[in-house]
């Protein structure tokens, strides 16, 4: 399946993409991720890339296709938020913030929070858009759900299971 022109027709009616980085590349360079995934073998595919050079692209590649706010999870070496500038938010759904300032046009690396034991990855990535959905639709800037979304992907890897660690936002 080509997810280009899939993604072209739908990201001007969405208002957050936040797949991970390795989704992109298979989304937008198919043949790029078949190389990369079989250079990496069983190795983490993100230990043989440019990360912040590739993620820079394809959060680019994705606004110029229509996206709002673009947010790739990049593993271990954190997240990416890249947002559209100021015209293009218009059209925000309800969920909009009453205040987008300090959400326009931004270019924004997040560091993953460290911590003393990872105990499992799995669910991170889904817990870290639940702290930044969850800090959006709190009306924080964007640089705040950021961080946000760092701290509950810390909370979740601490723990065997997906949950057991999360709390109330306020608490993070």
């Amino acid at each position: 399946m080509n997810w280009r022109p899939i993604l072209q027709r739908i990201l001007p009616y969405v208002d957050l993409f936040l797949p991970s980085l390795e989704e992109s590349i298979f989304f937008l360079h198919r043949e790029d991720y078949v190389e990369m995934v079989r250079k990496a073998g069983a190795n983490n595919l993100l230990d043989y890339i440019d990360v912040r050079g590739m993620a820079e692209k394809l959060a680019d590649e994705l606004l110029e296709m229509g996206g709002t706010i673009v947010m790739l999870k990049c593993g271990h070496e954190g997240m990416y938020l890249r947002t559209a500038e100021k015209e293009r938010w218009g059209n925000m759904g309800k969920a909009a913030p009453n205040s987008l300032n300090g959400w326009y046009d931004r270019k924004i690396w997040q560091k993953p929070v460290k911590v003393k034991r990872i105990l499992s990855r799995t669910g991170a990535g889904d817990i870290a858009i639940a702290g930044f959905l969850s800090s959006f639709l709190h009306e924080d800037n964007a640089k705040t759900a950021l961080g946000i979304a760092a701290w509950a992907a810390s909370i979740c890897i601490q723990s065997y299971d997906t949950i057991s660690g999360l709390c109330p936002l306020n608490e993070l």
